[in-house]
Order: structure tokens, then C-alpha cells, then sequence
């Protein structure tokens, strides 16, 4: 089996040709002449849609193969038998912290370049994978290679001429990431939580609220009191702290293994003295780290800018300097702090209520007309629908057909659907429910997201333009703007991807647009944004998607899954690394996550963006600084 998991993301270099004395196997260099030499081949690549991709993948028994994802582009890039393929193999230990880069091997490589092949062999070597990709296999990996970490890039032929060197980066792309829509609950509930195992009562009873406390200048214990204000201001009458997460920051002056020390010591204090206040344990997730994002942010503006392109023990350094000190301490003292996220749990009087009780006092409830109270004991008693005998118990509250339950109805509809996932049998139930209570919006919204869920499934009977003016029509009962775009985008994602099928391009394109226009009036999640980005990748769309996540990636608490994928959109292109507000998002990254950062300069099939990165200076730089 052809692995084809690295077949993702296509960077497109010249070469910059140069002699240097290996076999090149009668390669001609085309010189400052490329552009007439090699007009077939420039000229096909730059037709060539976004969406048709070629890579190389490397199997278990060291087979190299060409993979192109249109077999009709294929035989447009290799016309004559003098066109082919050539393929460099490039190892990691060609790049060395501390030394300078083994990767000047030849004029047309930087690695060992195995011989070219040419289209009758081409041809005669081809087969279709399942999936309709194209596949040619080119050559083997030579055993002196065996167990190294390797990459393969691609030479382009044209008439013996090497007319186009490509280089490969891995990109995760989704052409499928819906965006979240939700159901209408008690009030708007959607599934994409972090914590993926959260019941239906939890989704309904939590709350989340994020705080930035400042840190005094080697004072690391806080008592009850110090706290007293967070703790008011969270009204915990009818909630309890469940988990607190916090992002603890130092200045970056001292040594660092006693600035994460005392930044832990800072964070613990705090989530003791708040566990002084509750019975219930409080769960705990710190992370500490220097708060280098800021420091270069704001030093940009002093006499101090020039520190940015120091080292950071060259910074750390020029900090012994009491005087230095003295005068960017009144900067230095807002980067100690630390962010918390906390998550509140409602206390509800009827989670430990025996089932027979519940519905006893729900029923109960609905002739007292207390409407708070039955919700509270419908979440409650829907929660526990994974044993048949709360089914029965369930089927046992009786829900009268009128205005004023209609939310206890939609209720039931929906806890019956998360239960068996039936989105058919589902969207009956909500359809009967409209007719009877035809101006209620929550009823039309959730056969809406029914439907999406049959489209996705194959098997929904509406057609694709009158459920788009279904969708419109939502605005009239009610349902926000915001929700309705959600929607929107969703079905322009679906039929583009019909289009795409059909290879009718035109008309995919004109989705894609729809949805750059629509998403500008969503408000979305940082999970919302990392997912229409995937999309716009999917599509080739690499400048739509980074400019969609670069207004959030300047933060200290910016989302992890954001930051990396805005780096792996930009750090292949020497147009944002080049700027030196760069190093700030990479130091972020590391702060963040070190080793997922060290982890992008592995090889492809390591999971990583690739080692070849380590070609440009300026990351190489930061990654033997703080990876190495």
C-alpha cells in the first residue's frame, strides 16, 4: 500500500542553479533561458487549478513514488519523451546546529538525486490508486539512506531541461469541517467542547469565565483574601468552581528554571485559596513560561528595540545591568501575570434524585406550571438515557401539546435524537412539532441542522436551492443573523465540494466566495476560525486562511490550535518570516507548546511541516536556540 498522507501541500521554488561537480545524469541547465527553455512546462504549471496536487511518497520497502491527484494534468505536464520526472532525496543530518548546511551537492539538487525517467517510462511504470489519484513509481531509496530521516522533492523535465524544483510541506486540510451549528436546547447548545466526554447536563450547567491577575514582583503566595474579589465576581450562589486552567507569566529577566518555578508557585497559591471557598475539589491545569511575546512587543518602541535581534541569554544578559533594569522595570512589571479560565458547574438540586422521584416531580411540575423546575428535571433525567430503564422513565413524563411547553417538547426531540442519532426519525418529530406550533424558531432551526445532517449522510430529499431559501427564511422567526450565516457557510462548504466532484471548478469558486463574504459576519469560535481555515487550505486558498487568523495570533492566551496552524500557513514563505515581529509568534509557540514546535522541523513522516525549513537562517536560528 502507497502511503499518500504527505500529499498534502505543494510549494512551488525555482531552483537557483549553481555548479557544483555530481552526477546529474545529462540534466541541461537552463539558465537565465528558463523562460523560453521551459515555457511548456511554466506554462502548464501555471494553468494547473489549485486543487490538482502532486506529491511523492516513500513505502516501507523504500519505493519512490510521483503521485498527481487528475491524471489529465499529467499528460499535460509530460508531452514528449524528452519530459519526466527526477526525484532528490534530502536527509535531516544534512542540517546542523552550530555548522553550516550539507545541501549544496549539485546544480540540480541539494541531496541524492536518483536518475530521471523519462514519459515512455513513465507510462509503462503508472497505475490509478482507488482513491483516482495517479501514481508512477520512479525508483528506490539507495540503502546508504535506509533508517535516516528523508525527504523527496521533485524535479520537473522538459526536453532534458530541469524546469521547476519543488519542494514539499505538510498542511492539514479538511474539506469537510462544518462549522458547529448546534441544537436549540434550553438555550443554543453546541458539541464541539473541549473536553469532548461532557454529558448533556454539563453542557447545559456550565459557565466559563477568564480573568488576568497581576503579579507583584516576588510575592508568590495569595491568601483568601487576595482572591475574595474573583470569587465574588464569579456569583457562585448557584455554581461551584469545577477546573481552573491557568497561563502563569514571569518577565523574562533571572534565570528561566527559577521564573517557571516561581510562576508555578504563584498559580497554585491562587487555586488553593479559591479551593477555600468550596467543598468540591477544584481540578487543576497550570502552565508557566516566560513572557517573552510582550517583552519584544513592547521594547519596540524604546531605546531598547535593538534587543529584539539578540539571543535570549544575550537579553537575559544585558538584564544583569541594574541600570537597564531600573529603566524597563515599568515595562517588565506588566508581563508578570497570569491568565485563568475557569469552568462553573450548576448546582442542581436534582442530580442525585432517584429517576422514579424525577418524574414524579416533573410531572408535578407542569401542573404547578413551574417551568424552571421541569427543565432543570428534564436535563437531568434525559442525562440518563443510557440505561433502557431511564428510557422507560422517561417516556413516562407527560408533555402536554401547548405554547407554553413548547421548549419542554423541543427538548425531548432533541435528547431522543443525541440518544439513538436517528436525524430521519428526528426531523419527523420536529416537523409534526412545527405544524402544531408553526411560529416557533427553535423548531425550524433544529430540522434546518436535521437536514444537514441527512445532506451529509446522502439522503436528504430537499433540493439544494429551496433548502437555501428554507435557511433565509429562518430570519423570520426569530432566529439571529449570526446562526443563520453559520448556516450559510455550512451549505456553501457542502456544494462546493459537490462541485469540486464534478471537477467543475467555476462553480466551486463561486462557494468559496460566497463564504469568504458570509464568515466576515459570523462570530466565531478560535475552533471555528483553525476549521475554515483547513478549508480554505483545502482549496489552495493559503492567503484567504492566513489572513483570516492573523488578527488573533499577536496574544499571549491565544489558542494553541490556532497559533500552529497560522504557522504552518506562513513559515514555508520568507514574506512573514522576514519581519521581525515573527520571532514574537514563534516564541509564543514555543511558550505554548515547545515541543510541538520543535516538532514542525521534523521530516513529513515524522509529522512534521519539514526539516527543509532549516535552509532559511533566520528559523534555524531559533531552532538550535530552542530546540537543539
Amino acid at each position: 500500500m502507497i502511503p499518500i498522507r504527505i500529499f498534502l501541500f505543494v510549494s512551488l521554488v525555482l531552483f537557483c542553479f549553481t555548479s557544483y561537480a555530481q552526477n546529474t545524469f545529462n540534466l541541461k541547465n537552463p539558465g537565465e533561458a528558463i523562460a523560453t527553455k521551459c515555457a511548456t512546462c511554466l506554462q502548464t504549471l501555471k494553468m494547473m487549478p489549485p486543487e490538482v496536487q502532486m506529491g511523492v511518497s516513500i513505502s516501507e520497502t523504500h519505493e519512490v513514488y510521483f503521485l498527481i491527484t487528475d491524471p489529465v494534468w499529467f499528460s499535460k505536464l509530460f508531452r514528449t519523451s524528452a519530459d519526466g520526472i527526477a526525484i532528490d532525496l534530502v536527509s535531516k543530518d544534512q542540517y546542523v546546529c552550530g555548522g553550516k548546511n550539507k545541501t549544496e551537492t549539485s546544480w540540480a539538487g541539494k541531496g541524492t538525486l536518483l536518475e530521471p525517467m523519462y514519459l515512455t517510462k513513465l507510462k509503462a511504470n503508472a497505475f490509478t490508486l482507488p482513491n483516482g489519484y495517479y501514481a508512477v513509481k520512479i525508483g528506490e531509496v539507495p540503502p546508504i539512506l535506509w533508517g535516516k530521516e528523508i525527504e523527496a522533492n521533485v524535479l520537473l523535465i522538459q526536453n532534458y531541461y530541469l524546469c521547476q524544483y519543488k519542494t514539499f510541506y505538510q498542511l492539514p486540510t479538511f474539506g469537510w469541517g462544518l462549522l458547529d451549528m448546534g441544537l436549540y436546547l434550553n438555550k443554543l447548545v453546541f458539541k464541539s467542547d473541549k473536553d469532548s466526554n461532557k454529558t448533556l447536563y454539563q453542557r447545559v450547567f456550565q459557565k466559563e469565565f477568564k480573568f488576568v491577575v497581576p503579579f507583584e514582583k516576588g510575592k508568590y503566595e495569595y491568601s483568601a483574601a487576595d482572591v475574595k474579589p474573583i470569587f465574588d465576581s464569579l456569583n457562585l450562589v448557584d455554581y461551584d468552581i469545577k477546573s481552573i486552567t491557568i497561563r502563569a507569566y514571569s518577565s523574562i529577566e533571572g534565570p528561566k528554571n527559577v521564573n517557571i518555578d516561581l510562576q508555578q508557585k504563584r498559580a497554585q497559591s491562587i487555586v488553593t485559596a479559591l479551593q477555600g471557598y468550596q467543598k468540591s475539589t477544584i481540578r487543576m491545569d497550570i502552565h508557566a513560561s516566560e513572557n517573552w511575546v510582550e517583552f519584544l512587543q513592547d521594547i519596540k518602541t524604546t531605546k531598547y528595540a535593538a534587543f529584539a535581534s539578540l539571543t535570549k541569554d544575550e537579553i537575559k544578559a544585558k538584564l544583569t545591568d541594574k541600570t537597564i533594569m531600573a529603566e524597563l522595570e515599568p515595562i517588565l512589571k506588566k508581563h508578570r501575570k497570569a491568565i485563568l479560565y475557569i469552568e462553573l458547574d450548576k448546582k442542581n438540586p436534582y442530580l442525585n434524585t432517584d429517576s422514579e422521584q424525577l418524574v414524579k416531580q416533573f410531572n408535578a411540575s407542569l401542573t404547578d406550571k413551574n417551568l424552571q423546575r421541569a427543565l432543570e428535571i428534564q436535563t437531568v433525567l434525559y442525562d440518563r438515557l443510557r440505561s433502557e430503564a431511564a428510557e422507560n422513565y422517561a417516556n413516562r413524563m407527560e408533555i402536554p401539546r401547548k405554547t407554553e411547553f413548547s421548549i419542554l417538547l423541543n427538548n425531548k426531540g432533541i435528547f431522543s435524537f443525541l440518544v439513538d442519532m436517528d436525524a430521519q426519525a428526528a426531523l419527523k418529530q420536529f416537523q409534526e412539532l412545527s405544524r402544531l406550533f408553526p411560529n416557533e424558531g427553535r423548531f425550524r432551526y433544529n430540522i434546518c441542522v436535521l437536514k444537514f445532517q441527512l445532506w451529509l449522510e446522502g439522503t436528504l430529499t430537499t433540493k439544494p436551492d429551496d433548502f437555501k431559501i428554507e435557511i433565509y427564511s429562518l430570519n423570520k422567526y426569530g432566529i439571529p443573523a449570526t446562526l443563520i450565516n453559520r448556516m450559510l457557510v455550512n451549505y456553501y462548504i457542502i456544494r462546493g465540494d459537490q462541485y469540486m466532484q464534478l471537477k467543475d471548478y467555476i462553480n466551486k469558486d463561486k462557494c468559496l466566495t460566497s463564504i469568504q463574504a458570509i464568515y466576515k459576519n459570523l462570530i466565531m469560535t478560535d475552533d471555528d476560525m483553525v476549521s475554515l481555515a483547513q478549508y480554505f487550505s483545502y482549496y489552495a486558498k493559503y492567503d484567504w486562511a492566513t489572513a483570516l487568523l492573523k488578527p488573533k495570533i499577536n496574544t499571549i492566551d491565544v489558542d494553541e490550535e490556532l497559533l500552529f496552524y497560522y504557522i504552518n500557513l506562513t513559515i514555508s514563505d520568507p514574506f512573514y518570516t522576514d519581519k521581525p515581529e515573527y520571532r514574537s509568534i514563534m516564541l509564543n509557540a514555543i511558550n505554548i507548546n515547545q515541543q510541538r514546535y520543535c516538532a514542525a522541523f521534523n521530516s513529513i513522516e515524522k509529522q512534521g511541516i519539514t526539516f527543509q525549513l532549516l535552509e532559511d537562517d533566520y528559523l534555524k536560528k531559533t531552532y538550535c536556540e530552542n530546540c537543539q
